[in-house]
């Protein structure tokens, strides 16, 4: 017994230095691994986390596909519903767990209400049309109804999210919301980074945007003699001049969204809106929309040349104006309908009699592909004056088909699969 038990203490001795040396290069290979991580699936210390409900429905038959991004504060999203010839931004939704409501707003079908009861895996959305949606009312006309089922595409992704703010030595606020696309497969994750995030992860990226807003120069706007309670909130942002002592000035505020969301997910391809707003002083703030088409399979950018053949520019300016002057039939704040033009029983031809800048319009580079085409899409100030809004017109794939590269088909199904 003894013999053992000496045996045993030697080898367990022995070993000591040699499991040591293995813990030793097992922490190495851990530290290693964190350091080069970067943290890329989450955001830099100082953002506050928020989780936003991420879905997305569909009806094949119907060419119906809604994507809907909501938290607290807000909603990102598209519909689009072939059979109805209604589509548009979703920009709030309402309502509680299993009924809710989706507003169409700044692209699209603008002022358009969908209702929707959720039924376990499926969703009931109905509209119903009013007067005021000049090409499809009928008196007497009763919803208009669907039925979806939850889309598998989305699995692989997810939406990081989140709120920073800060006061810097000056007193200049800086808000920032932060709201990244990111997915669970590396080709595509790649992707994301590359052409949504110029190169970097979403991490980097927020430390990007942070550092420059931290670094911009500091607007000042000298306040009168009269400008009324200095313990009101814009007084509260006060600097003295180092000359006199006397001259007060207001430095405004930074607020900076950077919202990204897909506007529709396919099995080949995904679509993805990336949305700014920027305030630093001012009436109001700067704001736009960029569009990204990324095939799934290969994590390639397509850009207009990848679609359509070389004249596309000067061929769909005309389809794009009819496809628009339908669609303000729908706008609930309209001032005129699209049927009667200024003498008030002609049908508009010219887009100025809608509040536009030009007679006509042409296409756009912001472009992005669903289930239903292509959408064109114009920022504020573009084709009409800041109050307007921005403008999402969608053309149907048949009415593209002459205009499409044709190396964009395959076997007669275009991509395969959208």
């Amino acid at each position: 017994m003894s013999r053992v038990y000496s045996e045993f203490d030697f080898s367990r001795k022995n070993n000591r230095p040699e499991n040591t040396l293995k813990i030793f290069l097992y922490a190495c290979v851990v530290i290693f691994l964190i350091a080069c991580s970067d943290n890329s699936q989450y955001l830099p210390e100082g953002f506050a986390p928020f989780y936003p409900k991420f879905e997305a429905w569909e009806n094949c038959d119907e060419g119906f596909a809604l994507i809907c991004v909501s938290s607290a504060d807000g909603a990102q999203g598209f519909l689009e519903w072939r059979t109805e010839g209604v589509y548009g931004r979703i920009v709030e939704t309402s309502g509680s767990r299993d009924t809710r409501s989706f507003l169409i707003g700044d692209g699209g079908m603008n002022g358009l209400v969908l209702n929707a009861r959720e039924k376990g895996d499926s969703l009931e959305v109905s509209y119903e049309p009013t007067s005021q949606n000049a090409y499809i009312f009928q008196e007497g006309a009763s919803q208009h109804r669907v039925t979806a089922n939850r889309s598998k595409a989305i699995k692989d992704l997810k939406l990081l999210a989140g709120l920073s703010e800060e006061t810097q030595e000056s007193g200049r606020k800086i808000s920032m919301r932060l709201q990244y696309l990111v997915s669970r497969e590396s080709l595509e994750e790649k992707a994301f980074n590359d052409f949504l995030r110029r190169g970097n992860s979403p991490y980097k990226m927020a430390e990007f945007r942070r550092q420059r807003l931290e670094a911009s120069p500091i607007a000042k706007y000298e306040l009168p003699e009269d400008s009324g309670n200095l313990d009101s909130e814009p007084a509260k942002n006060v600097l003295k001049d180092d000359g006199s002592g006397q001259i007060r000035y207001w430095i405004p505020p930074i607020e900076f969204y950077e919202i990204q969301y897909p506007v529709y997910v396919g099995e080949n391809i995904i679509s993805v809106a990336t949305q700014y707003y920027l305030f630093n002083g001012g009436a109001h703030g700067s704001a736009s929309t960029d569009f990204d088409i990324i095939d799934r399979r290969t994590g390639k950018r397509l850009g207009p040349s990848d679609i359509f053949v070389s004249d596309w520019r000067s061929t769909l300016g005309p389809k794009l104006k009819v496809e628009l002057i339908r669609q303000s039939g729908f706008w609930q704040d309209s001032a005129k309908s699209a049927k009667v033009g200024n003498d008030g029983n002609s049908p508009i031809e010219d887009l100025r009699d809608l509040g536009f800048f030009e007679s006509d319009i042409s296409p756009s580079d912001k472009i992005f592909l669903c289930k239903t085409g292509i959408g064109f899409e114009y920022d504020r100030y573009e084709i009409a004056p800041w109050y307007m809004g921005e403008f999402i017109i969608l053309l149907s794939w048949d009415e593209l088909r002459p205009f499409l590269n044709p190396a964009f088909f395959a076997d007669g199904q275009l991509l395969g699969s959208i």
